[in-house]
């Protein structure tokens, strides 16, 4: 029982240890994080069709593109919905409600999109796309 506590202490230490690292000094634009990659999971590569590629270069620019890019009134009402609506697996919420770099670059993705005049779902389906790349984990085909 012992051991079990000191382990459990233990592990909670690192990974407050890891938490706290990796926020203090959070660059969001750094770096795109790294993803695990399994025989199971395809992970999207190359052109998107719309701009930025599936790439440290696109995932930079997504992130460019959340400061740049000034939507319409109704542009702005729709990116608000969408933010709230579109999963973020990183922060357990909606990337509306999360700073971490992926929240900023799917943010910037939806900026993009909108301008673009893709429909909401079209936008959550890109979004999907990003987030496999992101989290390619989490989403086995």
């Amino acid at each position: 029982m012992v051991l079990f506590v000191i382990a459990f202490v233990g592990v909670d230490q690192y990974l407050l240890f890891s938490l706290s690292s990796s926020m203090a000094g959070e660059n969001p634009s750094a770096a795109m994080p790294q993803t695990q990659t399994s025989a199971s999971v395809q992970v999207p590569s190359g052109d998107t069709g719309y701009g930025p590629t599936f790439s440290q270069e696109g995932y930079d620019q997504l992130i460019a593109y959340q400061n740049s890019i000034t939507l319409t009134g109704e542009q702005q009402t729709r990116y608000q919905k969408l933010i709230m609506e579109i999963p973020h697996e990183c922060c357990n919420g909606p990337v509306g409600q999360c700073e971490c770099g992926h929240a900023v670059a799917l943010r910037g993705l939806v900026k993009l999109l909108l301008q673009k005049g893709y429909t909401d779902q079209q936008i959550k389906d890109e979004s999907y796309k990003w987030r496999q790349l992101f989290f390619s984990q989490n989403y086995p085909m």
